[in-house]
């Protein structure tokens, strides 16, 4: 058994709302890339309902089978290590797609003690992120309104 589940369920619910939120960078399994592994992302949007949470992954290369040509290249934002601790080595963040998860299932396995929390962006790093998802043509109008990225 877990230390945290001897915690009051309220509680846990409140260390995981604390923890995950916009801007948020979390550590957890993911079974949408190949081949399946831990992921390091950032919550980027909620639904209004907050029943699910928008993130973009973050990767230690470009790959460059699926970012081939410009287009798809300057949706990637280079982050550097430095002053960055949620990072063990210089990353991209790919702003080409969002990856939608189940707010319920990512606490889930956060009081689990599958997903970890490792910071928050900065508010300038959010600020560039944002602006490479407004104007990601590879992201539908309708998902950009939902997660909150744009407001009209």
């Amino acid at each position: 058994m877990k230390i945290g589940n001897l915690f009051p369920e309220d509680f846990q619910a409140s260390r995981f709302n604390d923890k995950i939120k916009i801007g948020s960078v979390i550590k957890y399994f993911v079974k949408d890339t190949t081949p399946p592994k831990y992921k390091r992302m950032i919550v980027i949007g909620h639904s209004k309902d907050e029943i699910t949470l928008a993130t973009i992954y973050l990767n230690s290369e470009l790959n460059t089978n699926i970012f081939r040509n410009k287009r798809m290249k300057d949706l990637q934002v280079l982050l550097k290590t430095e002053g960055r601790e949620y990072l063990n080595h210089d990353s991209y963040v790919d702003c080409s797609s969002l990856h939608v998860k189940q707010f319920d299932k990512l606490k889930e396995e956060f009081n689990k003690s599958n997903l970890e929390s490792l910071g928050e962006i900065s508010s300038e790093d959010l600020s560039l992120i944002k602006g490479k998802l407004i104007s990601a043509d590879t992201i539908s109008l309708k998902e950009k309104k939902k997660y909150g990225i744009i407001k009209l």
